[in-house]
């Protein structure tokens, strides 16, 4: 065999064993259709976006168009209205991928109302008063402090709220809750003690400008109020001084549109080596009547 014939068929047995490692090869196939043990591939595209999951099933995020002739411009306390919201924040404090208020008893002058709150099905009934035209709330989730975190205020006053037309920018106001809880403080030789207290906590409202807020509910002109919380404690007559009582404990940012309400929250705890932080952002606002 001449030196070129054997340079040719070394060079055809190259291709075939190149051609051959390409082709797919049985097991593979039978990977394939068995029952699979790889992954499921999924590619989120913009035309399959991510939706907050939750028990209720899948949110269509929208808004009802924002209701007129109610009592309080900024927040439509209709029977039946309901919030829900998409939650971000460490894994402690958020309990769910949702949030949802409902309002089931409008209150009245003399009478109080309810609402409904709470992360994915867990719901619980709060007080909401009106004093004319402004509002007083039982609570929101992380408005007390931390450590007291699921205290239910034993009194509730001033206003969340005051009447609509007194929310202009720089306008201040406060809200006030009044708790009863157990102190702990360590003595000089790191033994905890505990103790009743009565806390008095203030929360101090200001108001900023009209701002654009985009989220999953749609686009909203919302007006910014922002937050400060501080917490006074008496114990056995005495005022209790503690990292908890001498600085505020909490910032909070709510974003209110009219006829709409409560589009966005931020609530910041200020910690000494890292800051907590949690939102809430409106995926779906629903009322009876739309």
């Amino acid at each position: 065999m001449s030196s070129r014939t054997r340079d040719v068929l070394l060079l055809v047995v190259a291709v075939a064993l190149v051609a051959a490692a390409l082709l797919p090869t049985g097991e593979e196939e039978d990977l394939k259709d068995g029952d699979s043990t790889l992954p499921e591939a999924h590619t989120e595209t913009d035309s399959d976006p991510v939706e907050p999951s939750t028990a209720k099933g899948r949110i269509r995020p929208g808004a009802a168009k924002p209701a007129q002739g109610v009592d309080h411009l900024f927040w439509p306390l209709v029977e039946g209205s309901e919030w829900i919201y998409r939650v971000e924040g460490p894994d402690d404090l958020n309990l769910a991928e949702t949030w949802s208020m409902k309002v089931t008893r409008v209150p009245a002058d003399e009478e109080p109302g309810e609402i409904e709150m709470g992360f994915g099905e867990e719901m619980v009934a709060y007080g909401v008063w009106k004093d004319g035209e402004s509002i007083r709330l039982d609570g929101l989730p992380f408005v007390e402090p931390l450590q007291f975190r699921g205290n239910r205020p034993t009194a509730v006053d001033g206003s969340f709220l005051p009447f609509s037309s007194a929310m202009i920018e720089s306008a201040v106001w406060k809200h006030i809750y009044k708790r009863d809880v157990v102190h702990k403080s360590p003595d000089k030789h790191g033994v905890i003690h505990m103790q009743k207290a009565g806390g008095e906590q203030t929360d101090r409202a200001i108001v900023g400008e009209m701002e654009v807020i985009i989220v999953a509910a749609g686009r909203f002109e919302a007006l910014r109020i922002d937050w400060l919380g501080r917490l006074e404690l008496r114990a056995d007559g005495r005022t209790v001084l503690a990292g908890l009582t001498t600085e505020p404990f909490r910032f909070e940012t709510t974003w209110m549109a009219k006829g709409i309400g409560i589009v966005r929250r931020r609530v910041e705890y200020p910690a000494p080596n890292e800051n907590k932080v949690i939102t809430f952002d409106l995926v779906r606002y629903d009322r009876p009547s739309d």
